[in-house]
């Protein structure tokens, strides 16, 4: 019980560091970032060069627009993510392209009331694959 309970601590931890890292909106905004690009390097093995690992592209809004993930060679973008946000700023719209930029699929966010209510998943030929839908209770 308490190696699952450090297991589960050690994850949250490991999470949220990477939340802490990442930069906010407003901080996007401020700095006027609009292409992010993050090298890793395998130092422990000798590694003498840098290797992209992710490029991330911002709209005036400081919204991530454009993801791009590379193999572990830095050579080419494996998964390639494009998102819409409505204009309070929602996520409306995620599209994922494969290694050769074709469509995997598209996955569309509807709100109501400020408040996510279903997400739906499309794949490459347009057709419904998944549904999520969300309900709340208030006070």
């Amino acid at each position: 019980m308490q190696t699952s309970i450090k297991a589960i601590a050690l994850i949250c931890f490991v999470f949220m560091g990477q939340i802490a890292m990442a930069q906010s909106k407003e901080t996007i905004v401020e700095k006027g970032i609009v292409v992010k690009t993050t090298y890793k390097q395998d130092v422990e093995d000798g590694d003498k060069t840098k290797k992209i690992d992710k490029i991330e592209t911002f709209n005036a809004e400081g919204e991530l627009v454009d993801l791009k993930i590379y193999d572990s060679n830095g050579k080419y973008a494996k998964d390639w993510f494009e998102y819409k946000y409505d204009s309070n700023g929602n996520l409306i719209e995620e599209v994922e392209y494969d290694s050769k930029q074709k469509l995997k699929d598209r996955t569309v966010y509807k709100y109501s009331n400020g408040l996510l209510i279903s997400k739906e998943v499309f794949d490459e030929k347009g057709r419904l694959s998944k549904k999520t839908t969300y309900e709340y209770q208030f006070k």
